[in-house]
C-alpha cells in the first residue's frame, strides 16, 4: 500500500495570472459602465459639471412616445432577428445531428450557403465602393486578373503577389490621396 501523498498547500499566487484581466475589465467595462449609469442620473451638457437630477432624465423619456416606440421595435427586432432565429437553428441542428439521411451532408451545406454569401457580398460591395473611391479621386485603377491552374498536390494558388496587393493597394490609394490633398 502506498503512502497517502502529501497534499499540495494552496498559494494565491495563481490569482496573479488573473489580475491583468481583472484591471483590463475594470478600466475599460466597469468604469465606463458605472460612469454611464452615474450619467444617466444627472444633467450634463457635456461640458462642465454634472448636476444631479435623479429619475427625472428616466420619466422625461419614458414619457415620450417617439422614444418608448423606438425602444419596443428594438425589441421586437431583438425577437425576431436574434431570439427565434438562435432557437429554431439549434433546434433544427439538432434533428439534424440525430437523423441519418443520405444526403444530409450537402443539405448542411445549402443551409449554411447564405452565412457565407452575405459575407461575400460584403466583400465584393467593399471593392465596388473602394474603386468608385478611387476613382473619384484620381487614382489609376488597373485590374490584374487572378488565373487560376489546375491545383497540384501541396500547392497554392493564393500568391504573395495577390497578398501583397490587397495589403499594401488600399494604403497605396490613401498614401496618394494624402498626397492630393498636401498638393491642394
Amino acid at each position: 500500500m502506498n503512502p497517502p501523498r502529501p497534499r499540495k498547500s494552496r498559494h494565491n499566487s495563481n490569482y496573479l495570472y488573473l489580475l491583468p484581466a481583472f484591471i483590463f475589465y475594470i478600466l475599460f467595462i466597469l468604469y465606463p459602465l458605472s460612469d454611464t449609469v452615474y450619467t444617466s442620473f444627472t444633467q450634463w451638457s457635456g461640458i462642465g459639471e454634472k448636476t444631479w437630477v435623479g429619475l427625472e432624465n428616466y420619466k422625461n423619456n419614458l414619457s415620450d412616445k417617439k422614444i418608448t416606440s423606438s425602444i419596443k421595435h428594438s425589441f421586437i427586432l431583438i425577437i425576431f432577428y436574434s431570439f427565434f432565429p438562435i432557437i429554431i437553428g439549434l433546434g433544427i441542428a439538432g434533428m439534424m445531428v440525430r437523423i441519418k439521411v443520405k444526403g444530409m451532408a450537402i443539405y448542411r451545406a445549402i443551409l449554411f450557403l447564405p452565412q457565407i454569401l452575405s459575407m461575400i457580398v460584403v466583400g465584393i460591395a467593399f471593392q465596388i465602393e473602394m474603386k468608385y473611391k478611387a476613382f473619384l479621386k484620381g487614382f489609376k485603377i488597373k485590374e490584374i486578373p487572378v488565373i487560376f491552374t489546375d491545383r497540384t498536390r501541396g500547392t497554392s494558388k493564393m500568391s504573395k503577389g495577390i497578398i501583397s496587393e490587397a495589403i499594401f493597394g488600399v494604403l497605396n490609394m490613401r498614401f496618394k490621396q494624402l498626397l492630393n490633398r498636401l498638393a491642394i
